[in-house]
This record gives C-alpha cells, sequence and structure tokens, in this order.
C-alpha cells in the first residue's frame, strides 16, 4: 500500500514537513518531560535527544480530534496543524512515546511495539 493511500485510511491528510526549529522545540520539550521516566533505562537526554531530532515528524490535518499521531509504517510522527508547539499536550507525548518504542528491521519492517522495552534506537 502506498503512502497517501495509507495516510488516507489513517484520516492524515494536508501532510508538511515540520520545520527545523519546530522539530527541535518538540524534541527538547519532550526529552524533559520523558527523561525522568526513563531515566532507570540508563537512556541519557542526548541519546532522547538525537533519536527524536533525527526522527519524521510532519503537520498534518485528521479526520479527528486527535493532537498527534504515529504510524509504524513510515516510522513517522504527524502532528496536528493546530499544535501549539510550545504548549503540547499529552496525547502528543503518547504518539512520541510510540516511536521511541517501535523496533523495526533495517527494511522498517515492523519488530514489535513495546510498552515495556526501548527499541533500538538507543
Amino acid at each position: 500500500m502506498d503512502k497517501k493511500k495509507s495516510h488516507n485510511i489513517l484520516g492524515i491528510t494536508n501532510i508538511s514537513e515540520i520545520s527545523a526549529k519546530d522539530k527541535h522545540n518538540i524534541s527538547k520539550h519532550a526529552v524533559n518531560l520523558i527523561y525522568p521516566i526513563v531515566s532507570e533505562f540508563n537512556i541519557t537526554k542526548e541519546m532522547l535527544f538525537n533519536s527524536l531530532s533525527k526522527s519524521n515528524m510532519y503537520l498534518a490535518d485528521f479526520n479527528d480530534s486527535s493532537m498527534g499521531k504515529y504510524y509504524y509504517k513510515t516510522n513517522s510522527i504527524y502532528f496536528s496543524n493546530e499544535l501549539d508547539v510550545n504548549n503540547m499536550d499529552s496525547s502528543v507525548i503518547h504518539e512520541i512515546l510510540h516511536y521511541l518504542q517501535t523496533e523495526l528491521t533495517e527494511e522498517n519492517n515492523l519488530i514489535r511495539m513495546g510498552l515495556f522495552k526501548f527499541s533500538r534506537t538507543f
């Protein structure tokens, strides 16, 4: 299935790549929220930030009231065009956690999405 068809099925439209500045701000904010919880896994703030700053992040319109969606087939995080980068809610962090926990093969095939194990991203 091609990306456009997948996006339509997921209700994701009007997709545009997020600016480098916004990606930096989102990554920084997410790291500050997530790090206290994941520090026990020997993950540093730098590791988290580097992983997020290399991720595929997009702005998009959704056909529901979501503020964020993670799609493992493209290994991408989509944020609502309505998102205020300086005031992200917990649903956005939830999608970022999906990204961090997804383990993919080198060909981007899904191995698992874990609740308790972080991916080899670190």
